[in-house]
């Protein structure tokens, strides 16, 4: 499993909870999606690919060929996946799979995963 993250000191953070957890075949990278993306090694390598944060009309685009034929995205978010707006006429070559909404705690808001199943 790969964790990208570009802010050098949170990748130097989840290095250190990964040795310290010994977590085995766990690897955080100072990379952005897009580097990836562009690293042809990347290419076709990924079942699932978990974001958060994201905008989601630039950056669905790059999953698609990061993943496995039958790969899938998880996108947790703040609203439900709308699949119109994400395309904006483009082919993103994934459907809606599944929404699982739930409750942050304290009282902190709601959230959903969005499952995207590659097509």
């Amino acid at each position: 499993m790969s964790l990208l993250e570009p802010n050098q000191k949170k990748t130097a953070f989840l290095r250190h909870v990964i040795g310290t957890l010994h977590v085995p075949q766990l690897f955080a990278l100072p990379r952005k999606l897009e580097d990836l993306f562009e690293d042809g090694r990347a290419l076709r390598r990924f079942t699932y690919l978990v974001t958060r944060a994201v905008k989601i009309d630039s950056m669905l685009p790059l999953f698609r060929p990061l993943l496995e034929g039958d790969g899938y995205t998880l996108l947790f978010r703040a609203h439900p996946f709308d699949p119109e707006v994400a395309a904006e006429g483009k082919d993103l070559s994934f459907k809606l799979v599944r929404e699982v909404h739930y409750s942050l705690p304290f009282g902190f808001g709601e959230r959903v995963i969005s499952v995207l199943a590659a097509t």
